[in-house]
């Protein structure tokens, strides 16, 4: 019996230490665990959020290229291929390569450029842009000190409101009191930039090569992309906002027309109206053929020498800016 006693004792303090051994490790477990757990909060969480929101990343980069996916360099320009176009990636983190290996810098032509963005997610996004490459005798800065002498002469100058200016410009381009021959510039139904007697492709890049061509002419002449050219020049070099306009190809006008709409109000308090220089053959509801600051009434308000209605019928865009319904006295 008191061995059995003894027995017992011995077993029952055995259990115990063997209960508390067993405390004493999950006791350290529990911590370890708790270190480990805040060490990876502490050192590791960030990383692992970004890591799972590149995972979830699947938004691509996007770029956004000129009007039209054309931009235009000159010959002995240095080729800022990235300047050409802007990138937006929702992570903020991306790369862009571009690929000019098409591109003859020596030599007038179009030429394919090719831009691939990457994010850190591995998304990607491809676009291909068209440069054409001018000589450098037809660039901006070269058509703007053509303006600029013959404002000079024409008395317009940066002192005066812009609806000014744009009828001072309208007065020397369209040249309305001249007869056809002692116009400034002769219409002869056909533009002076080559490639716009072939094909219309180019014409919101060309304008400044025609423009260019015919003001330095001894005697200028051209057709409606001239007059509109040369007026579009004036309105650059004095600041006034501008947008190009072609005539819709499903007009029942045979051809193609040019013209645009000026802003003579201010950024925030835009004042838009339609503007064509052209020397034009028919007339509006008024009876006259002055194309100068039209509203959209008076735009629409013109027939053709032939009754034709639809000569400036267009295809407006989302983007296309309001044009004002007052007349300008």
């Amino acid at each position: 019996m008191e061995r059995f006693q003894r027995d017992y004792k011995k077993k029952k303090k055995i259990a115990g230490l063997v209960l508390k051994l067993t405390v004493v490790i999950l006791a350290v477990a529990i911590l370890v665990a708790g270190v480990a757990v805040g060490v990876m909060l502490a050192t590791g969480e960030s990383f692992a959020e970004e890591e799972t929101s590149a995972a979830r990343d699947r938004k691509a980069p996007v770029i956004v290229g000129p009007e039209g996916d054309k931009a235009v360099a000159y010959l002995g320009d240095t080729f800022a291929y990235k300047s050409f176009v802007t990138v937006t990636d929702n992570s903020g983190n991306y790369t862009l390569s571009v690929d000019d290996s098409a591109v003859n810098k020596t030599a007038e032509g179009s030429y394919p450029v090719h831009y691939t963005a990457s994010d850190a997610a591995g998304n990607k996004t491809e676009y291909k842009l068209t440069l054409i490459i001018k000589r450098s005798e037809y660039s901006e800065a070269q058509l703007m000190k053509l303006v600029e002498a013959k404002a000079a002469t024409l008395g317009i100058t940066k002192n005066m409101t812009k609806i000014q200016q744009v009828r001072a410009i309208y007065a020397y381009v369209n040249d309305p009191t001249a007869g056809k021959n002692d116009a400034n510039i002769y219409f002869s139904d056909e533009s002076n930039t080559p490639s716009q007697q072939l094909s219309r492709e180019n014409w919101e890049i060309d304008w400044v090569e025609e423009a260019c061509r015919t003001l330095s002419m001894s005697r200028m002449e051209g057709d409606c992309y001239t007059y509109y050219a040369v007026s579009r020049a004036f309105f650059e070099y004095f600041g006034i906002e501008s947008v190009g306009i072609q005539r819709a190809k499903d007009s029942t006008e045979a051809g193609t027309h040019f013209w645009c709409v000026v802003n003579v109000g201010t950024e925030n308090a835009p004042s838009w109206y339609y503007y064509d220089a052209t020397r034009l053959a028919g007339r509006f509801s008024d009876g006259t053929r002055n194309g100068c600051l039209m509203t959209e009434a008076k735009l629409k308000s013109y027939v053709t020498t032939a009754g034709g209605t639809e000569f400036y019928k267009m295809n407006k865009t989302d983007d296309f800016p309001t044009v004002s319904s007052t007349e300008i006295k």
